[in-house]
């Protein structure tokens, strides 16, 4: 295991505890990173009682554990401690799914419409199955400054340290790859959000049908919207601070646009059933939303697909099918904000936040979907 110095770590071994400083990965702290690796490779693997293990499956890669309780904190026996933030009084746990595990977690920084690594802050190599990292950093629910990059046998996955503003983030994540055979039977992994291009294509996430949308909504957002779609395109009829409004979406070029967005009549309002601008242009400028491939690292003008996922929760409201998270960063008056959208297979746009630095100014999040 090798360490950098800039963060503290140290492993809680069987009888003693065995206390380091962080090490740099020049050559003359090669036995102090091998002793932090053997210290790692002696936890036990092999338990079969580990409080997470009912949930894993065939393609988890790794497992994080939020807001731990004392039981589930007790059972664990060793663990490996990485402090990322020593002012922080937030932790999580990282477990290894697989043998032979790698582990990195990076700083990273938002420059030019694309998340860069910055600095490598902890290394991870080779760890046994069900080793636990527990690790003191707070989660950001703007910009992620911290990315998870995990490695083994199954694949590759990427995991950016964001926080779920409603309801936090569930007690236990499995990060899962995507597992085929190839025709010798031989296993041959790539990652979920890599295959997706292969599987998801912008059309998936276009309404079919007539909805209703409810929503938990900030002031001066719609928290009822009325959605009419055809596969191809879909229009969202709402209120806002404003008043009454319509925007319509339509896939094109391998893309999502937002291809008109207008007022609408209170008598219009009063037959809202009968509203149906799906052919609508006039001169509104296209925005382009959602690009293919689907899948993390696509970017385009200054947005990102940075999540691709399956099952979208939202509260005590559960999404099923694919689900896209992208990133956004915007300028106004020399004050950036930075935006959330999730879109949700055959739904469009289901939940959406707006931040000021660490300040979330503006949100929706869907709350129940009624199918007309």
């Amino acid at each position: 295991m090798k360490i950098k110095r800039s963060i503290l770590c140290f492993i809680i071994a069987a009888i003693a505890v065995l206390s380091v400083g962080c090490s740099s990965r020049d050559n003359d702290d090669k036995d102090l990173s091998s002793s932090i690796a053997d210290a790692l490779n002696q936890q036990n693997g092999t338990s079969s009682n580990f409080f997470w293990e009912n949930g894993m499956t065939d393609d988890t890669i790794a497992i994080i554990v939020n807001r731990y309780t004392e039981e589930q904190y007790k059972s664990l026996g060793e663990t490996t401690k990485v402090v990322l933030q020593d002012e922080s009084n937030e932790k999580f746990l990282i477990v290894s799914a697989e043998d032979n595990t790698n582990v990195e977690i990076w700083s990273v920084d938002y420059e030019n419409d694309k998340f860069v690594e910055k600095e490598l802050e902890c290394e991870m190599t080779a760890i046994k199955k069900n080793t636990v990292v527990e690790v003191q950093a707070s989660r950001s629910e703007g910009t992620p400054t911290y990315k998870i990059k995990f490695s083994n046998s199954k694949g590759e996955l990427e995991y950016y340290l964001t926080e779920n503003l409603k309801d936090g983030n569930p007690n236990i994540e499995y990060l899962t790859i995507d597992i085929q055979s190839d025709s010798n039977g031989e296993n041959k992994t790539e990652l979920e959000n890599n295959e997706a291009s292969n599987k998801l294509t912008i059309g998936m996430f276009i309404p079919n049908g007539k909805y209703e949308i409810k929503y938990e909504a900030s002031d001066l957002v719609s928290n009822n919207d009325y959605i009419i779609g055809n596969g191809s395109a879909y229009q969202v009829v709402g209120t806002n601070g404003k008043g009454p409004y319509v925007n319509v979406y339509e896939v094109k070029e391998n893309g999502l646009y937002r291809v008109f967005t207008g007022d609408l009549t209170e008598d219009e309002m009063a037959n809202i059933e009968t509203i149906n601008y799906l052919d609508k242009r006039d001169n509104t400028e296209e925005i382009l939303l959602l690009n293919e491939p689907i899948a993390v690292g696509t970017r385009w003008e200054n947005k990102e697909i940075v999540e691709v996922g399956e099952n979208l929760k939202l509260g005590e409201l559960s999404l099923e099918g694919a689900y896209v998270k992208t990133w956004e960063k915007e300028t106004i008056n020399d004050i950036e904000y930075v935006k959330v959208y999730y879109y949700s297979e055959g739904l469009g746009c289901v939940q959406h936040r707006v931040l000021e630095g660490e300040t979330v100014v503006e949100y929706s999040i869907a709350t129940e979907i009624i199918k007309k």
